[in-house]
């Protein structure tokens, strides 16, 4: 059980990160709610096996990792950080550790940074977003978990995003034949699920 003073650092440290947290010393539900999505979307390859179950229990692991991330500018993998699926809407911050990683694979086939346009999207800024679908994997609507998915500026062809193995969700341009959106939802790599804007 961690102490009041180790609650209150770790609030900081998801603080600094991104989350809209008070630093009050007290671990409840908003507090273990920012550690499950903390270990969620932990993408560094060192990864914790024990980060799979999603519990909001700050034991000392977490705690160091929280603290580490916090030092190291926020980031949930080498060259994306917590903050850039943070939700317009509510400032909450949902991401799958699977699409960072993805992303991680596609920045290096493009050769140069990737800009993450949509991440999360809490269920009522979702629906104020044109063109946004009901149950977005963006968003946490329907059941789903949010930060699924994300949004980016088109460089590469379906066959080429495809061919990664990495996203079992593929939004492809219809004009230029690039993709503008990957995620994770439940499915295949190998078939994916694919649509057309």
């Amino acid at each position: 059980m961690a102490t009041t003073a180790q609650v209150k650092t770790a609030q900081a440290g998801l603080r600094k990160i991104g989350w809209p947290l008070k630093k009050d010393g007290v671990a409840g539900r908003r507090t273990k709610a920012a550690v499950i999505q903390f270990k969620r979307g932990y993408a560094w390859p060192d990864r914790p096996r024990d980060f799979s179950s999603l519990n909001g229990y700050l034991g000392g692991v977490v705690r160091e990792r929280i603290e580490a991330i916090a030092d190291n500018n926020g980031k949930c993998s080498a060259h994306f950080r917590y903050r850039e699926w943070k939700s317009n809407g509510n400032g909450w911050i949902k991401l799958n550790y699977r699409v960072v990683r993805g992303l991680e694979v596609y920045r290096k086939r493009v050769g140069h940074g990737v800009e993450v346009i949509s991440g999360y999207r809490d269920c009522d800024y979702n629906d104020s977003v044109r063109g946004a679908a009901r149950c977005s994997r963006h968003s946490d609507c329907c059941g789903n978990p949010g930060g699924d998915a994300c949004d980016l500026n088109p460089e590469l062809s379906f066959k080429e995003v495809k061919a990664l193995k990495r996203f079992t969700g593929i939004g492809i341009i219809r004009s230029s034949g690039l993709v503008r959106h990957v995620d994770v939802r439940p499915g295949s790599v190998r078939r994916p699920t694919t649509w057309f804007y």
